[in-house]
């Protein structure tokens, strides 16, 4: 009898909700129970983004049916639409090698612009993989599981500058952040209109910084106020 093959860990990180009760002055950090493997991973982020914008009346993807997993050493998602089969691939946002080797390790702090280029090499990295493939239509979907990672606004926005303005295979990019174990936040980097950044500043984008409060260390004062400390800053 052959053994079975083993499934792909997945790590992931410490990301969800802060649940407050004013009646009695508490509060509670409740992070998501993500799955441990690599596949069930996709299966729970790929429907969490898909049913949250149908939610908002958009069929981004403009499905016939639902996502199909594949195997491994294909496509992550085989997407039914309108146009016949296109492809889905995920990454998640999460700049382990390059900020520590493990998420506790990250720090809560770190430069847009620095950030930025890391997703943004990892993303032309996957790319280049499906150049030869280019009449294959396939989507990438970003995502985060960890608080140290989620993307702030000016780094979003200097990657979606740079997909729009260099050439890559992917036909369409999204970013995605779950906030609880229900709800989510989608952001569209590729396509988007150009003059939705016809005044943007990619210097001053890039020469910002961002520092996270940790969630896992919140406070709650005896006024019912709530703190939550900043992480440990990385060390320039």
């Amino acid at each position: 009898m052959s053994k079975s093959k083993k499934k792909p860990k997945k790590p992931t990180g410490t990301i969800g909700p802060i649940i407050i009760t004013p009646h009695d002055r508490s509060a509670e950090f409740c992070p998501i129970d993500f799955p441990t493997d690599k596949a069930e991973v996709e299966r729970y982020i790929v429907p969490f983004v898909i049913d949250g914008l149908r939610k908002t009346g958009t069929n981004f993807y403009k499905l016939v049916e639902n996502p199909i997993q594949n195997p491994e050493d294909d496509f992550d998602f085989t997407l039914p639409t309108e146009s016949g089969k296109e492809y889905l691939e995920l990454m998640e946002v999460a700049a382990l090698d390059h900020f520590g080797k493990f998420y506790d390790a990250a720090p809560a702090s770190y430069n847009h612009g620095e950030l930025a280029d890391h997703v943004y090499t990892k993303l032309m990295a996957k790319a280049k993989k499906y150049g030869s493939l280019s009449h294959v239509p396939v989507h990438l979907l970003l995502y985060t599981t960890d608080w140290r990672f989620r993307l702030s606004q000016k780094v979003l926005a200097l990657l979606a500058y740079w997909c729009l303005r260099r050439e890559h295979s992917f036909k369409t990019i999204l970013y995605f952040v779950p906030d609880d174990a229900t709800h989510g936040e989608v952001k569209i980097l590729y396509p988007i209109a150009s003059e939705s950044l016809a005044n943007f500043d990619e210097q001053a984008a890039r020469n910002t910084r961002s520092i996270i409060g940790d969630p896992t260390r919140l406070q709650v004062n005896p006024d019912g106020s709530v703190e939550i400390p900043l992480g440990p800053l990385r060390r320039e």
